[in-house]
C-alpha cells in the first residue's frame, strides 16, 4: 500500500505541473464567471455545516429532510467505538473520509511516504514534510473494519517554487471515502479524491 500512495503522489505532482486548475480551488465567483447556463440547464450549489473537504471526518450523516425541510446536522465520531456512533442505526449513517497521513508521523501502513514535484519530463524532487494543519478531526484506524486513520491536512515544502503556483508551500490531501457495507461487516471504499492545494501562512 505504501507503494500505492508514493506513485499517486509522484502521478499528483505531474498534474499540477501541467497546471490544470480544479474549480475546487478556486475563487467560487471566477468558477461561476466562466459558466454558460442554457434556459434548459440547472445549476445547483450546496453548502452543509459539518461538513468540511479539507478535514478527515468520521461521522453520521443526517436522514433526508423532506422538501421544504431543514436537513439536521452531522453528527462527529472521535472514533469507531465512540459511543455515539454505534448501533445499526448509526451504521446505516456512518461515513469515512480520512486524510491520510504522513508515513514519517504515522504508524500507518496506509500513508504518504513521500510527494515529489517537478516539471513534465524532467526529475522529480523530493518536498519535506513540516507539519499538518492543527485544527483536525483526527481519528485513529482500525484494521478490523478497514478503517483508515484520519489525520489534519499534510504540509509540504518544496526547495523551489513551483512555477504555476509561484509557491514552495503546498498541502497533500489524499482522502479515500468509504461507506458501511453491511454484508461484510465493515468499511467499503467508494471514492478516492486527490489534490495538492498551494497554501501560505497567515498570524
Amino acid at each position: 500500500m505504501k507503494a500505492f500512495i508514493r506513485t499517486l503522489a509522484v502521478a499528483l505532482a505531474a498534474v499540477l505541473a501541467l497546471g490544470t486548475p480544479s474549480p475546487a480551488q478556486a475563487n467560487l465567483d471566477e468558477f461561476l464567471s466562466g459558466l454558460s447556463l442554457q434556459k434548459t440547464d440547472w445549476l445547483i450549489l450546496t453548502s452543509e455545516y459539518g461538513r468540511d473537504g479539507q478535514h478527515s471526518q468520521l461521522s453520521l450523516q443526517p436522514g433526508r429532510a423532506a422538501e421544504g425541510e431543514k436537513r439536521g446536522e452531522w453528527v462527529q465520531c472521535s472514533s469507531f467505538d465512540d459511543a455515539k456512533c454505534q448501533g445499526a442505526d448509526a451504521l446505516k449513517r456512518i461515513t469515512a473520509n480520512p486524510i491520510l497521513p504522513a508515513c514519517s508521523v504515522s504508524g500507518s501502513d496506509v500513508c504518504l511516504e513521500s510527494v515529489k514535484f517537478g516539471k513534465v519530463g524532467a526529475d522529480m524532487v523530493a518536498a519535506t514534510y513540516v507539519g499538518a494543519n492543527p485544527h483536525a478531526q483526527d481519528f485513529p484506524a482500525k484494521e478490523s473494519v478497514n478503517l483508515f486513520e484520519g489525520s489534519g491536512l499534510p504540509l509540504y515544502e518544496n526547495q523551489t517554487p513551483v512555477e504555476i503556483a509561484s509557491t514552495t508551500k503546498f498541502a497533500v490531501m489524499v482522502k479515500p471515502e468509504s461507506f458501511w457495507d453491511f454484508k461484510a461487516n465493515k468499511f467499503r471504499i467508494e471514492r478516492l479524491q486527490a489534490m495538492v492545494i498551494p497554501y501560505k501562512l497567515e498570524p
